[in-house]
């Protein structure tokens, strides 16, 4: 079954296959070659090969082989902002440890999700914890932005894993994390830096049972290309835990490589909200191909909007010619998120 959902620009087109719907796009060139429909996930869900991604206002068909063009001005050579941010189905912090079947959410609600990304003005967003594509078009049309979105497949309620990307989106390849009830997978995208290619792992890790997840994002990690790769996510452990190292046999945590102030303030005020001053969302990069210029969380007026904070990092490609390829960005006015 194919339905279109409703876009501003161009609509978006959903295969249901089970309970493991995923978005793809059509070419937006007639010319194009192949079937939008090549390709094929590990979720047992059609996936296009190189799968086109919707241009938001003044963006060139991602189909011609045109850049994408961001919607705002970032002088080349600046970082690349990266954000990732569990939304929690945009139903905002109330009602804790409330199962996520049962809670609802709203546009309201979501908007105040769209604010809190802009304040941040970043370039790439992991999301985690999002209710269905339908959620990551709205997020994705309120910020201007290319989205891909992958569920995790299990049968109590549709959520999953989202990117939310100023670039073009090449390609996305999924793998199981975490079997089971509360089954997991972990998603690595290929960008489109006008021409270089970056590796992006989005990962939401079950509660417990971390050295198997760990060992399982470890390969997903070794699947990537030769590269600049980042890796963001909620990981649902702390640092101290000791879980993170077989991942920083090639990765480094950008928090660890940030100035020791915002260092020190992130890891005192912790990325789970209210209840708990842990830090749990991660981002990690390659320090061979990446430096890290800054980092920082999601400010005071738009902490309500989830039951986490936002953790970003500037990042830099030390590559000259990748470096270059910074996509030009600029953030579209926002407001103070609602109050619940």
């Amino acid at each position: 079954m194919i339905r279109t959902l409703p876009v501003r620009e161009r609509p978006a087109r959903v295969i249901h296959e089970e309970a493991a719907p995923c978005v793809v796009y059509p070419p937006l060139d007639p010319s194009s070659q192949g079937p939008w429909w090549w390709g094929h996930s590990a979720l047992s869900c059609f996936q296009p090969a190189s799968p086109g991604v919707r241009p938001s206002r003044g963006q060139a068909s991602p189909s011609s082989g045109t850049a994408v063009k961001s919607p705002c001005q970032r002088a080349p050579g600046e970082c690349l902002r990266v954000l990732t941010y569990n939304i929690r189905v945009g139903a905002g912090p109330e009602r804790p440890l409330t199962c996520l079947s049962h809670l609802t959410s709203s546009p309201e609600k979501l908007r105040a999700i769209a604010d809190a990304i802009a304040s941040v003005r970043p370039d790439l967003v992991a999301l985690q914890e999002v209710r269905g594509s339908e959620q990551a078009a709205f997020l994705a049309q309120e910020l201007g932005m290319n989205y891909a979105y992958t569920p995790h497949g299990g049968k109590d309620v549709d959520w999953g894993l989202a990117l939310l990307s100023k670039v073009r989106i090449l390609g996305v390849h999924t793998a199981p994390i975490h079997q089971g009830r509360d089954q997991r997978v972990g998603v690595l995208y290929t960008l489109d830096l006008a021409g270089a290619k970056l590796q992006f792992i989005n990962v939401h890790y079950h509660l417990g049972g971390y050295q198997g997840q760990v060992a399982a994002t470890v390969r997903l990690v070794q699947e990537a290309q030769e590269g600049p790769l980042i890796l963001a996510g909620d990981l649902n452990f702390s640092r101290h835990e000791g879980a993170l190292e077989p991942l920083l046999e090639r990765l480094a945590d950008t928090c660890e490589l940030a100035p020791p102030p915002k260092a020190f303030e992130i890891e005192r005020t912790g990325t789970a909200g209210g209840l708990f001053r842990y830090r749990l969302d991660y981002i990690l990069v390659d320090p061979r191909l990446l430096s890290v210029i800054d980092v920082g969380l999601t400010s005071e007026p738009y902490r309500t909007a989830s039951d986490h904070l936002g953790y970003h990092a500037c990042v830099k490609l030390k590559h000259p010619r990748v470096t270059r390829a910074l996509p030009q960005t600029e953030t579209r006015p926002h407001q103070k998120a609602p109050g619940p």
